[in-house]
């Protein structure tokens, strides 16, 4: 993305879009505008893969040594910070993607929990690896029970119901211990909630 002047190299970043429509990718992302008191539904889909269906890795280095989505630390390890010996090397794995509608009213399976994270449908994830935060199982069961919806590998579909005051909001990634460096390389956006008896006449 052309993100310096003209002249300049164009910068590499993650980003939000619409699958269908490739040049919708950019950050910051388009922003989406709702109506008060009418709900809106989203699927956040990690598609961080490349043409050939391997994963991306990072843009920016990822210490491995915080409390953070740990992937592979497995299924037991995940969400966690492991122990060791000497300095490890920068994570270059998958990247776990949890997005966070930021000051919404929202319930839990929908706000974007930091351990609710998914990998990308990637070929060649390691097979120790964990793929889902420690509460996408259970979050995935509610939005199924709560919206009669089904979540799919390496997604999450969240419901606003956007029965709050007209507001400025901004979604984000929220994953566990990488909030900072999935938001720096790209992946935020503007929700703007509009209507209702708070909101400004036009």
């Amino acid at each position: 993305q052309q993100m310096l002047p003209s002249g300049y190299p164009r910068t590499t970043v993650f980003a939000y879009g619409t699958p269908s429509v490739p040049a919708s990718f950019h950050s910051p992302a388009f922003t989406i505008e709702a109506r008060y008191n009418r709900p809106v539904r989203v699927t956040w889909i990690n598609q961080l893969v490349d043409a050939n269906g391997n994963y991306l890795p990072h843009l920016f280095t990822v210490d491995p040594t915080l409390h953070w989505a740990n992937p592979p630390g497995g299924v037991n390890g995940r969400d966690g910070h492991s122990t060791f010996t000497s300095t490890p090397p920068p994570y270059t794995g998958p990247v776990p993607l949890v997005t966070h509608l930021h000051g919404a009213h929202v319930t839990e399976e929908s706000d974007g929990y930091p351990q609710a994270w998914t990998l990308p449908v990637a070929t060649n994830i390691p097979s120790s690896y964990a793929t889902v935060g420690s509460y996408y199982d259970r979050y995935k069961a509610e939005a199924a029970t709560r919206f009669g919806v089904t979540w799919q590998p390496g997604e999450s579909i969240y419901q606003y119901p956007n029965d709050q005051r007209a507001t400025a909001l901004w979604y984000h990634d929220h994953v566990l211990g990488m909030t900072r460096t999935n938001v720096q390389s790209g992946l935020t956006g503007l929700y703007l909630l509009r209507g209702g008896p708070a909101d400004v006449p036009p």
